[in-house]
């Protein structure tokens, strides 16, 4: 009997995930230190929405200088895995500091690299991490890692864990007020200036991962009913959100009454349904 085919032989080798490659990427591009290099993993690997909020140049320049401070990298071992994505502990060879660096990807199966948050740490990242069994670990060791950047000087503020809308930990760290002595508490008032328009930005960001809205989309394109009083408004047919995004366009009406020094505030009766209170 002829044999017509012949199935290839298993090598037993499992396929790296999306995520382990991402890591390994990025590990090479550092450590290869060159622009060409950089460049290439962060058009490769982030989403087009990350780049869209933020393009390849700026995010060269912060890789860049990361690379010239501390590569070459050595991933010591990975994080245990969340939500958002993979993590893992590197050890600089160049000048012995020890980071944990997280990635936050996209929904769905392209998963393209969101954001990379690079922590200092030190050997301690090294121990096995303590399996967390319930809310009660969690808040355990919450408390501990926030207690000890406050100690270090490195985190002031509330922190508020919760579960299914139920909050299971919350607790003050560090000083309100630097000159008087005085500590944080959960009913703190923060200024927390524009840092809430990274928020609205990621928030955004998710739902084109998604597929729910394209920054291409005009004001008009997602509130039809804004009003254009007697004609088409420039503003809704012609601002994107994109644009509102990168804060590059603006209401004409609003910008000029805050360049005379009017209050601008709307009056709500004349909002389209979806923005009145």
């Amino acid at each position: 009997m002829g044999i017509l085919g012949a199935a290839p032989a298993r090598s037993g080798k499992r396929p790296e995930s999306v995520e382990s490659r991402r890591i390994t990427e990025f590990v090479a591009a550092v450590n290869a230190g060159t622009d060409g290099a950089m460049r290439q993993f962060i058009e490769k690997n982030f989403s087009p929405a990350a780049l869209a909020r933020m393009p390849v140049e700026p995010r060269l320049r912060r890789l860049r200088g990361f690379a010239e401070e501390s590569a070459p990298l050595q991933m010591k071992k990975p994080l245990a895995p969340s939500p958002e994505g993979p993590g893992f502990v590197a050890h600089s060879q160049k000048t012995g500091e020890w980071f944990e660096i997280r990635m936050e990807l996209e929904r769905g199966a392209a998963r393209g690299i969101v954001s990379i948050l690079i922590e200092n740490s030190d050997e301690s990242a090294m121990e096995p991490e303590a399996a967390l069994r319930g809310d009660t670990d969690v808040s355990r060791a919450a408390d501990a890692y926030l207690a000890k950047l406050a100690g270090q000087d490195r985190f002031s503020g509330v922190v508020l864990l919760a579960r299914g809308g139920e909050p299971f930990f919350e607790k003050a760290y560090g000083l309100a007020d630097r000159e008087r002595k005085t500590a944080n508490t959960p009913a703190t008032r923060f200024n927390i200036g524009s840092i809430n328009k990274i928020f609205t930005q990621v928030a955004i960001a998710q739902l084109v991962s998604e597929g729910k809205l394209a920054l291409t989309d005009t004001i008009r394109a997602r509130l039809p009913d804004y009003p254009s009083g007697a004609g088409p408004s420039p503003a809704a047919d012609g601002i994107t959100i994109l644009q509102l995004v990168n804060m590059l366009r603006a209401r004409g009406r609003l910008q000029r009454e805050v360049r005379r020094g009017r209050p601008a505030a709307p009056d709500a009766g004349g909002l389209p349904p979806a923005l009145r209170g």
